[in-house]
């Protein structure tokens, strides 16, 4: 081989390599971006999987609007310290109702159905918490404030309350 060709090819052995090298790098990226977005409350930890990212299937919808109300709190009771109490109540309650929904995926269906429908009334229930925490912190110095803090507070026991009553699926029971 005449040593122009050798350099052609070992340039275009080069130029290949750093495309790879670089689809791997924007694939890595990509897929933590996917991860971090797809957290109900970033830091949680909740082991949602990864084709969940943009599924139209019941429970990875449900996940998504889970998110979506977790976000809203997050965007403008952080930092208050009157929303401090319903702001961590519905942290814990959507991080556990998360958990659920990923274990409810895993059911077979016949029980599967009972129990998304139980959850998607829990999902509900947050995001009418959602929009009274966003009401609240709108609301927080005039009369009418406390007034939706204690609406908060009821809504908060509610959601308590269908939680400890285990209408929601356990996740640590064992799928067989």
């Amino acid at each position: 081989m005449s040593s122009p060709v050798v350099v052609m090819v070992l340039a275009l052995a080069l130029v290949l390599l750093a495309a790879v090298v670089a689809m791997v790098y924007v694939k890595g990226r990509v897929t933590r971006w996917a991860a971090a977005d797809n957290e109900v409350v970033p830091g949680a930890g909740v082991a949602v999987p990864q084709n969940w990212f943009g599924s139209h299937d019941p429970e990875p919808r449900l996940h998504r609007r889970l998110r979506d109300s977790m976000r809203s709190i997050l965007s403008v009771a952080e930092g208050d310290p009157l929303l401090a109490g319903p702001m961590v109540t519905a942290r814990e309650q959507a991080i556990d109702l998360d958990r659920r929904l990923v274990a409810c995926a895993a059911l077979p269906e016949p029980g599967r159905s009972q129990a998304r429908a139980k959850l998607e009334a829990a999902v509900a229930q947050v995001e009418d918490l959602a929009q009274g925490i966003i009401g609240a912190a709108a609301s927080i110095d005039t009369p009418a404030g406390a007034g939706e803090l204690d609406r908060l507070a009821d809504q908060l026991a509610l959601l308590d309350a269908l939680r400890f009553e285990s209408q929601w699926p356990d996740p640590t029971l064992d799928q067989e």
